[in-house]
């Protein structure tokens, strides 16, 4: 859980590097986002007020590799970087954007796994569960993981797993209308990491 820190970018790169990791190495484990909180900011990224993206978080891990939540784990505010090479589990070659466009979207999350999107969170703040459908007016602001799409009564949704810890939502998750003109921006910034 991020906490009182704006570090959605790092909880979502973590998360699409984690499914990654255990879909084609079968490995699950957490991965460090404070190393890319402390470490990422010559790559672009921010502080805890700044925030940062993704794609630049891929930049540095490209580089250097990224430790495990348990050798470099989470405090909540950025910190001196205490990178360790030696300490490295995990290592990506690259990383793909997708189109912006729902249906890109969905054979990535049915053909890869959890994908990193940018998106509007103004909607979320209230949620309480069910499938968001309400529209958004506000700019992409939240970086989250979708982690997989379905229907219920009738209305296509996307789940999507959120880092405001597991009371908030859905057990940590919501879910948002799909095909519904890219409600709240959720396939405009897609991208996941290439396994090394």
């Amino acid at each position: 859980e991020q906490g009182e820190c704006g570090s959605c970018w790092a909880f979502s790169t973590t998360g699409s590097l984690e499914g990654q990791n255990a879909i084609h190495n079968k490995v699950k484990t957490p991965l460090s986002e404070q190393q890319l909180l402390d470490c990422s900011a010559s790559y672009g990224n921010g502080d805890c007020d700044d925030g940062g993206l993704m794609t630049e978080a891929f930049d540095y891990i490209i580089d250097n590799g990224i430790e495990a939540e348990s050798s470099y784990p989470y405090v909540e505010q950025m910190t001196e970087c205490q990178y360790d090479a030696k300490k490295t589990i995990v290592q990506i070659k690259g990383y793909k954007k997708l189109l912006a466009d729902e249906d890109e979207l969905k054979k990535a999350v049915g053909t890869v796994g959890p994908i990193s999107v940018g998106m509007s969170s103004e909607n979320l703040h209230m949620y309480g569960g069910g499938v968001l459908d309400d529209q958004c007016y506000f700019g992409m602001d939240h970086a989250v993981l979708v982690v997989g799409c379905g229907e219920a009564n009738g209305k296509k949704f996307w789940k999507v797993k959120n880092s405001w810890g597991t009371t908030w939502g859905e057990d940590g998750y919501f879910r948002i209308e799909r095909d519904a003109d890219n409600l709240c921006d959720i396939a405009s910034m897609c991208s996941y990491p290439i396994l090394l």
